[in-house]
């Protein structure tokens, strides 16, 4: 294809060059799309896990005593996870707070998980993100509860 611009009618032969710009232009673009996704894989797993540690801590704070409320929330945490496809590289790591569990107190629970990204990464890049949320539930004042 042959573009002339100038009043001295000089042309200038473009034949090509699209296919130069897009060898240039795709891979940028496929490298924006592959951080999109995998911002949205881990900001997912985040919500997800905002949601079951708020979830498991209200969970705790009906249990009878501290090891079944341990029990309840371990069995339940991986679950869920699992369940809404977000997958812990060597499972969810969860740790109660226990220290104020009597009928008026709180129940703290966090949950660490390291997000796998097998299958977004080219490789030899990590495959791992590790996100952690936390949250505090009150317990019933009303509510009689077994020994801890």
């Amino acid at each position: 294809m042959l573009l002339c611009k100038n009043v001295e009618n000089r042309c200038k032969n473009t034949e090509g060059s699209l296919v130069a710009e897009l060898v240039v232009l795709i891979p940028f673009l496929l490298a924006i799309i592959f951080t999109f996704v995998i911002a949205m894989r881990v900001e997912r797993a985040s919500i997800l896990l905002r949601s079951e540690a708020k979830d498991a801590a209200q969970l705790a704070t009906i249990a009878e005593n501290s090891s079944s409320a341990s029990d309840l929330v371990d069995s339940r945490v991986g679950a869920e996870l699992a369940d809404q496809g977000v997958y812990c590289t060597g499972g969810p790591r969860i740790s109660i707070d226990f220290s104020n569990y009597h009928p008026g107190g709180s129940v703290s629970v966090k949950v660490v998980c390291n997000v796998s990204l097998i299958g977004l990464l080219p490789m030899g890049l990590g495959s791992t993100v590790t996100e952690s949320a936390a949250a505090t539930a009150p317990i019933d004042p009303y509510v009689s509860q077994s020994g801890s």
